[in-house]
């Protein structure tokens, strides 16, 4: 919430010359210290004095909040106990009727309603044979997809079921179905795929830095190019292939396609590779499409431009893109004003690596829910299915680094695929932790039960969390944490993500849809660029020492690269200020002692810790007593409770943090002017003395003022919470009304799960 002061003097007192003059007066050390005691105990004495004239505050919030998850959890079983059911083969048989009345052509169709069945039997048309047996029809005669995931053997074999109709039309039955194939005991496990992901669209930048290459000086990744490679290993990433799991690629003059394998670039939804295959639309018709341009955007922090263009790149301090000119000399420029990047071009954190785009969600679908405007830009259906065979192309390519800077709910082939590509190929991993209560409805229950400490832990969204990933935090210009990054024990590390130059397109224009979309840059911000940011060190970590002599001294023992790699740069990271490494890692990447850093003994390097269960990462991996079938049906209802959440959540942790963040700033600056106009008092002349007086006690007032206003956010989010914990049982109730049958796997384990 805003924050105001009640004697709005005080602004322009502080603003006054007079007092300004003092603010930047240099006093003696000593007697700042002494001030900046008696500031600090101001402002500690005014929070005692609000506090214990405020008995209703953070404790009764609390015990509302239990009430409310009690009253919840009874009308929950109520809801389960009291609904009718029909049988597992009248749901079946219905489910199956409707795909026969409404069914579409496959290719026609961006999101095919799709399930995941995992089965003892491992041979494709005897599993086949049973699936038809179960759904009580041919399923080639129905038009139903039937695949075997790329997966490792084991005793239960994953496959993908995908119905001719689209998903989201069928969302409620496709839960009922998969509880009735369950209760069928035919197979090992149903669950449905599709649960909503993110795709980590840019938020507006909340600072645009002057300096297009900030993030590379911030990290040292710029001192770190200058690093002359070890015998054997190269400069820049040159020779490492970067797998880039997005939404694409397209040309822009600051990503450079030079280093763009295209031949080999993959289309997982269509299955097509090289050419146009991989291209992302960057068309008038998806201007309000932000997302579609993701994958050119975290590509180009990889890349960048071309380092040998020549040219100068002149760009402005404001917040609006920037669109391409041309000076009469030439050169390029942006706007109007001119702040030089003597480099010539966007610089990449790896420019000479080889990138190998994989698309794996299609413009149709990105453009189909953004028009039904599903919780913001950024969220989608996020199939696993997809993405397992994104993975498992970029393993079959020999892909060296996978960027991943898309996450969600993931059912656990996910986590087999990474930990198959990590200890078997070699892989190095890096995804985005995500972006705490701006476009993320995955984790709306999570962090908003997160917020007050009643929920599960922390809420790094998959495959982050997973143990064999490298989980990268975002922080600001300054080397702050970004206040919207997500956290908690699962981050591995930290990486710029405010405030980044990307490449990106012009907006819509008066063209018509077909017409191209020109360049601009664009200061954006989202976890999104703080993987990019991780994978290109992991490049530049790999050519350095080489890779294959980096094999040869770790093979032999059995330790994946990752493993080694996550160590050094945790080993090598760099805290700035204040650092809590339990929620942010052991600080920000420092690509320059990465480098310099010798290598480990392999006796040594030790493996990952295991994911902490939170909400998110338990709902995938942290409920194996319960069954995978539970698990499933687990993740199905986060899916639903989590869309009906979403606006109370984001509502609630915007008050309830953006409010909090900006009191402690304003205290701590209003502090800090107190104790410099107390200490320059000391000395003064008198007319100064009570000028300054005058300014204290204003400053006095405008602390107590600050305290009150965090006060009362503290209340209003709380109530915010309360409002929140209320959707989510009204989601449950829901759940329980609408998807009734499934509701019964996963009801009374969800009101205990959560509390309630």
């Amino acid at each position: 919430m805003p924050l105001v002061f009640t004697d709005p003097s005080l602004h322009l007192r502080l603003r006054s010359k007079k007092v300004a003059a003092l603010l930047t007066t240099n006093v003696d050390a000593k007697k700042l210290a002494i001030s900046k005691a008696k500031a600090s105990a101001l402002i500690s004495t005014s929070r005692t004095k609000l506090v214990a004239g405020k008995p209703q505050s953070f404790t009764l919030l609390q015990d509302r909040i239990s009430k409310i998850k009690r009253t919840r959890g009874a009308s929950v079983k109520r809801a389960i106990d009291t609904r009718a059911m029909r049988t597992p083969d009248q749901i079946i048989a219905a489910f199956v009727l409707r795909v026969k009345v409404s069914r579409s052509a496959a290719k026609s169709l961006a999101t095919p309603a799709r399930l995941i069945v995992r089965s003892t039997q491992a041979n494709l048309a005897a599993f086949v044979k049973g699936l038809s047996g179960c759904l009580g029809a041919d399923v080639a005669s129905i038009g139903v997809v039937v695949k075997r995931l790329p997966l490792t053997p084991g005793p239960v074999t994953s496959y993908s079921v995908m119905f001719p109709i689209d998903h989201t039309s069928v969302r409620t039955e496709l839960l009922n179905l998969a509880w009735a194939m369950r209760k069928k005991g035919v197979f090992h496990s149903v669950a449905v795929s599709g649960l909503r992901g993110n795709f980590f669209a840019p938020t507006a930048a909340t600072r645009a830095e002057r300096n297009f290459d900030w993030h590379l000086d911030l990290t040292r990744a710029s001192r770190a190019h200058a690093i002359p490679p070890k015998r054997g290993g190269r400069a820049l990433g040159e020779g490492i292939v970067i797998a880039h799991i997005d939404s694409g690629w397209a040309e822009h003059s600051q990503y450079n396609s030079a280093q763009i394998d295209i031949a080999r670039s993959h289309n997982v939804v269509t299955g097509a590779t090289g050419s146009e295959n991989a291209k992302h639309s960057i068309r008038n018709r998806d201007a309000d499409a932000p997302q579609i341009t993701h994958g050119t955007a975290t590509g180009s922090v990889i890349l960048g431009g071309r380092i040998d263009d020549g040219q100068e790149l002149i760009s402005t301090a404001s917040d609006a893109a920037l669109a391409f000119g041309t000076e009469s000399d030439g050169k390029r420029k942006y706007n109007d004003k001119r702040v030089l990047d003597t480099n010539g071009h966007l610089t990449g954190v790896a420019p000479k690596a080889t990138m190998l785009p994989i698309k794996f969600i299609s413009d149709s679908a990105l453009l189909e829910i953004t028009d039904r405007g599903v919780h913001g830009a950024g969220v989608f259906r996020l199939f696993d299915e997809d993405l397992i065979n994104a993975i498992q192309y970029a393993i079959d390519a020999k892909a060296h680094v996978i960027s991943l800077s898309v996450g969600g709910l993931l059912h656990d082939e996910v986590r087999e695929i990474i930990n198959t590509a990590v200890e078997k190929h070699n892989i190095i991993i890096a995804a985005a932790v995500g972006q705490t209560y701006l476009n993320n409805a995955v984790s709306a229950i999570a962090d908003g039960l997160n917020v007050v400490g009643v929920g599960g832990g922390d809420s790094v969204v998959l495959p982050a969390a997973y143990s064999n990933v490298i989980a990268v935090a975002g922080c600001s210009p300054s080397g702050e944490p970004w206040s919207e990054t997500h956290r908690g024990p699962n981050v591995d590390i930290t990486a710029p993500a405010d405030a980044i130059w990307i490449a990106d397109y012009k907006s819509k224009d008066s063209r018509s849809g077909n017409a191209t979309r020109g360049e601009t840059l664009e200061c954006a911000s989202g976890t999104s660029f703080a993987a990019p940011h991780v994978a290109g060190a992991a490049a530049l970590w790999l050519a350095h020492h080489g890779r294959q002599t980096l094999i040869g001294q770790y093979g032999s023992a059995g330790i994946p690269l990752a493993w080694v790699f996550r160590q050094q740069i945790q080993k090598t990271a760099r805290a700035i200020g204040t650092w809590d490494d339990g929620l942010y890692g052991p600080g920000i990447i420092n690509v320059e002692a990465l480098l310099n850093e010798p290598l480990p003994r392999p006796e040594d390097v030790v493996p990952p810790p295991a994911m902490v269960n939170g909400i998110v990462p338990g709902v995938s991996g942290g409920l194996e007593a319960a069954g995978e079938a539970f698990q499933d049906a687990f993740l199905e209802f986060m899916d639903w409770a989590g869309a009906q959440a979403d606006n109370a959540e984001r509502q609630a942790a915007i008050i309830w943090l953006a409010g909090q963040q900006a009191a402690d700033r304003t205290i701590k600056d209003l502090g800090n002017a107190w104790a410099q106009l107390d200490a320059a008092a000391q000395g003064a002349a008198a007319d100064v003395k009570a000028e300054i007086d005058r300014t204290k006690r204003d400053i006095e007032r405008g602390i107590n003022d600050v305290v009150k206003q965090t006060e009362d956010a503290i209340e209003e989010a709380g109530d915010q919470i309360e409002d929140v914990i209320d959707e989510a049982g009204k989601a449950v109730e829901e759940f329980s009304d609408n998807v009734g049958e499934a509701a019964s796997d996963v009801g009374n384990a969800v009101a205990g799960f959560f509390g309630w």
